[in-house]
């Protein structure tokens, strides 16, 4: 969980932004705070004409009003949070710059379109990373996963997050919002940034969004391209003016860093981001050309075998089966408790089927272990299609899978469970221009068939008789 500010910062933030809220009093919390009162000066002194230079925490505090300095707390907070993360520290450097280069574009789109103060603008822009550094220090390892994400947007990105991870990065930021007491002014725009249309606010995050895509887009001409297109419809800036905006974020970024006491590294110019991505193929060699191509396929192929690793790890969390997606055999025995326990008196209720690939080992020795999975996936497909709402498919074995139906008498889960060995048998598998014919045998059980019933004893007792016809390719039933 991303760790929070220093609680005196946490209780500036929040009496800044209160209706009780004094000069006097809040003058002496923010001298309380060095941080926050080395921030003020500089942001005050930057904003005074030649020779106006502030020298006192407190005059600051006055010159920019509570809930102004109730902002750059939240500012101030936010970069001590990241800062302390328990990440990887190429990934806190990576992630700090890209919350300073949101904080910098709405500091110019404040500038730009005069909507909000400068200081509201930067709180906001470096709020909007901290929901995904709180889904990073929860699991380092959905740095991978997040970084993979970056090509989404929108609607797109904000579900792919919930599918992968089983949360996105505006829930994370929920939660850092709840437990700081971020004042509505500054976490509603930062929720609302994914949205079409919305408050002033809210439309100049999302648009401080795409400008730093820019940066960090692996297509930054086609991310820049978007970025005028959204500033003009959300914002209404002209084009023209975007390019010189988004130019301007190099020197915003260093900037905003030196105002927090925390310097950012140099910042490459737009024309250099552009240029980066802008290979000109036609001088170079044939051999320079296959270099870089087989470099890239090294790296697509680690980031594959990254991803599909952290899928399989994150389904077994789920209790699922990686290669099928149906449920683990653990997971599969506590469920299959659980509807047990539910369909107790009620007679016919629950019905159990086990199916047995047969000769699996024999089709991986033909065609090849690719294939034999192919076989898996497949029988996982047609098992779900059998399932009604409340029925569930699981592998519990390496080629065997239990099917659990509701609500179907003995004739009708006889039926079903003809159908499915039916369905197997016509299958043919094609994978990698092999073809495999598939059967399988198949037993049922009623719960109605054995006494005092649990999820062991039913799932023992239809093993038992699949054990004695398995081979047979045909179906059968545990009475």
């Amino acid at each position: 969980m991303l760790p929070s500010p220093p609680s005196k910062l946490l209780e500036t933030i929040r009496y800044a932004w209160s209706r009780d809220c004094s000069a006097q009093e809040l003058a002496r919390r923010v001298q309380e705070n060095d941080a926050l009162s080395t921030v003020l000066l500089q942001f005050v002194s930057k904003k005074q004409s030649a020779g106006s230079e502030i020298t006192t925490a407190a005059r600051a505090t006055l010159l920019l009003g509570s809930k102004s300095v109730g902002s750059v707390a939240a500012w101030v907070a936010a970069a001590n949070a990241i800062n302390r993360a328990e990440i990887d520290p190429d990934a806190i450097s990576s992630i700090y710059e890209d919350a300073l280069r949101r904080s910098a574009a709405m500091m110019i789109l404040a500038r730009n379109t005069g909507a909000i103060t400068e200081e509201h603008a930067a709180a906001i822009g470096m709020c909007l990373e901290l929901g995904r550094v709180d889904l990073i220090c929860q699991d380092s390892t959905r740095v991978i996963w997040l970084d993979g994400l970056r090509s989404s947007t929108g609607e797109s990105r904000i579900y792919k997050e919930k599918e992968y991870l089983g949360a996105n990065h505006i829930q994370g930021f929920k939660s850092v919002s709840r437990r700081w007491g971020l004042p509505t002014e500054i976490s509603g725009p930062v929720l609302a940034h994914h949205d079409e249309g919305g408050e002033m606010a809210s439309d100049m995050a999302r648009c401080a969004d795409l400008m730093a895509e820019v940066y960090t887009s692996s297509e930054p001409a086609e991310a820049l391209s978007v970025a005028k297109v959204v500033l003009k419809e959300r914002l209404d800036i002209d084009p023209d003016l975007v390019y010189g905006m988004i130019s301007a974020l190099s020197e915003r970024v260093v900037e905003a860093g030196w105002l927090l006491g925390m310097p950012a590294p140099e910042q490459p110019a737009l024309q250099t981001i552009l240029s980066q991505h802008d290979d000109n193929f036609d001088e170079m060699s044939r051999e320079q050309l296959m270099k870089l191509i087989d470099g890239h396929r090294r790296e697509a192929k680690q980031a594959k075998e990254q991803i599909e690793e952290l899928k399989g790890r994150l389904m077994t969390l789920r209790g699922e089966d990686s290669l099928t997606g149906l449920l683990n055999r653990q997971r599969y025995l506590e469920r299959l408790q659980r509807e047990i326990d539910q369909a107790a008196g009620r007679p016919g209720a629950l019905s159990l089927l086990l199916l047995d690939v047969d000769m699996l080992d024999e089709q991986n020795a033909c065609h090849g272990m690719d294939t034999g999975d192919a076989i898996l996936q497949s029988i996982g497909k047609m098992i779900e299609k059998v399932c009604d709402e409340r029925d569930f498919g699981a592998r519990v074995g390496g080629d065997e899978f239990a099917v659990v139906l509701w609500n179907r008498n003995t004739p009708k889960a006889r039926l079903a469970a003809e159908r499915l060995r039916a369905a197997v048998e016509m299958a043919k598998v094609d994978h990698k221009g092999k073809r495999a014919r598939i059967s399988a045998t198949l037993v049922g059980i009623c719960i109605d068939d054995i006494d005092n019933p649990t999820a062991e004893s039913l799932h023992a007792k239809a093993q038992k008789e699949l054990e004695r016809i398995k081979g047979s390719n045909r179906t059968g039933w545990a009475a």
